[in-house]
């Protein structure tokens, strides 16, 4: 009994001593090096690190092991890069959690980068953080509202899946890793500027989605040794390759496909809004990649059959009668997310993407124009 006892010690001493080994680095490097972020790690390239922080070094990304980076859980009220942001447990950008998984609620998830996350909606300075329009939201948000006023007593709710930077190949990983869970009623999607980025690794070899890859990323994340390991075999690089599209026209039509396919899947329509664009001055370059997005979008619609929102007034063709419905010439203000709530309530109400659920209230109208718009808000104030 003895010998057997020592040949399994003996055995498992080796593997011992490694774990103590692999635990003793750990706890000197956690002691004697500052913490790492797995987002620094994770996000090679320099341009999209930098987005994430503002000029207070305010930020309010974390790491994850499948699409590099999310939102952080929990925030509240937080001012990054003059945008007021609170999250929910889940790192969505939403006030309150997301009603309980029963049988009558009305789920929407309206997937799409910093468009739809609401980028400086509202506007608020940090010197004055109480100081903003509060009833300036994304088009999320209002869609929920509109649709919760038309359906007194119903369940609705309208989860917005969109992070800054987010191209349509994070929207289809995430889509596909949370569709059985939400189980909704709709898709909406909306991607575009970030696809038509250029940079030296597309999308898809940045972050294979295979899950070997996303397990030994998610273990990385779990330990500072691993996290110092990652970052000093990246330090070489490699050689320098031309520019690429994040999301080439042909993959960024293929990523809606699949997504159109996820929500049939689970029993739920999907609906595209084609890339909204200021104006074809500031950067000339960029308006034509979006346009290419455009056209590849509208042959998968028809391809696939889903219905697709075009908002001609988002688009850099309206410029520069359009000022008025952007922050800049990638985001719009809270005017433009009011009119692109409107427009995809007509479509909702026209393609009956939502049965069983009133699309009219008294405090939206699906055919609002412009000029209407302009009206109301100029009464208002």
């Amino acid at each position: 009994m003895l010998s057997r006892r020592l040949r399994v010690a003996g055995l498992a001493a080796p593997g011992v001593l490694f774990v103590g080994l692999l635990l003793a680095i750990e706890f000197a490097v956690r002691a004697t090096l500052p913490p790492l972020s797995g987002v620094e790690v994770l996000v090679r390239d320099p341009v999209q690190r930098a987005g994430f922080g503002d000029r207070r070094a305010v930020s309010i990304f974390e790491a994850d092991p499948l699409l590099l980076w999310r939102l952080r859980p929990g925030l509240r009220d937080v001012i990054w890069d003059f945008t007021p942001v609170s999250t929910d447990s889940g790192g969505l950008r939403r006030a309150s959690e997301p009603v309980a998984a029963v049988a009558d609620v009305v789920r929407v998830l309206a997937l799409g980068d910093s468009v739809t996350f609401g980028y400086r909606v509202p506007v608020v300075w940090p010197e004055r953080p109480q100081a903003y329009d509060r009833a300036a939201h994304p088009w999320p948000a209002l869609l929920e509202q509109a649709l919760r006023a038309a359906n007194p007593g119903r369940a609705i709710e309208v989860l917005p899946l969109a992070v800054p930077g987010y191209t349509s190949h994070q929207g289809r990983l995430w889509l596909e890793r949370e569709i059985d869970r939400l189980r909704p009623a709709l898709v909406v999607a909306l991607y575009g500027w970030n696809d038509s980025n250029l940079r030296p690794v597309a999308d898809a070899d940045a972050m294979p989605a295979g899950g070997p890859t996303v397990w030994a990323r998610g273990l990385a994340l779990r330990s500072q040794a691993l996290l110092r390991l990652a970052g000093w075999a990246r330090e070489g690089g490699g050689a320098a390759t031309a520019p690429r599209w994040r999301v080439e026209p042909a993959a960024f039509a293929a990523n809606h496909r699949a997504m159109a396919a996820l929500a049939a899947g689970v029993g739920a329509r999907f609906a595209a809004i084609a890339p909204v664009y200021g104006d074809a001055v500031a950067l000339p370059g960029e308006a034509p990649r979006i346009e290419a997005l455009r056209v590849a979008l509208r042959g998968a619609a028809r391809e696939a059959r889903f219905p697709l929102l075009e908002v001609p007034e988002l688009t850099e063709a309206a410029h520069p009668g359009n000022q008025w419905l952007f922050g800049e010439t990638i985001h719009p203000s809270h005017l433009g997310h009011r009119l692109l709530t409107e427009r995809l309530m007509a479509l909702l109400d026209r393609e009956r993407l939502l049965e069983g659920v009133h699309l009219r209230s008294a405090t939206t109208d699906p055919s609002v124009t412009v000029d209407q718009l302009a009206r109301a808000t100029s009464e208002a104030r």
